[in-house]
């Protein structure tokens, strides 16, 4: 086998696991009770909060947040893990999923579960 078909084959195998991947990734979010995956560039949320999801990168991503009621809003920095509160949900970032933009293919996402509060 030539090099030029060794490396042909190499990047055939990487291009079929990077697919496979973010194929079954997306095929199988995180669902629960209480939970939402929200591709980056649109927008989720839970009851009267809206969540729009940008800036899928380095393992973090940009929430922005607002109530029904709030034009303005708030904007979060979030990665795996966070936890806060926003209007009367408790919410918690379970999973980052960055997209492979630099070949083109598929979005980032962020998985949230949230609890309302009893007040």
């Amino acid at each position: 086998m030539t090099n030029r078909k060794k490396f042909l084959f190499v990047a055939a195998i990487t291009l079929v696991i990077l697919l496979l991947g973010n194929f079954v990734d997306s095929i199988l979010p995180l669902n629960g009770p209480n939970t939402t995956t929200i591709d980056e560039g649109t927008v989720g949320g839970f009851k009267d909060v809206s969540i729009g999801v940008g800036n899928v990168w380095d393992g973090s991503a940009t929430l922005f947040l607002s109530e029904a009621t709030d034009e303005a809003g708030e904007k979060k920095r979030v990665r795996r893990g966070d936890q806060f509160t926003f209007q009367q949900y408790d919410l918690e970032v379970l999973k980052v999923r960055e997209g492979f933009w630099p070949i083109g293919i598929g979005r980032g996402s962020v998985s949230l579960q949230g609890f309302e509060i009893e007040l």
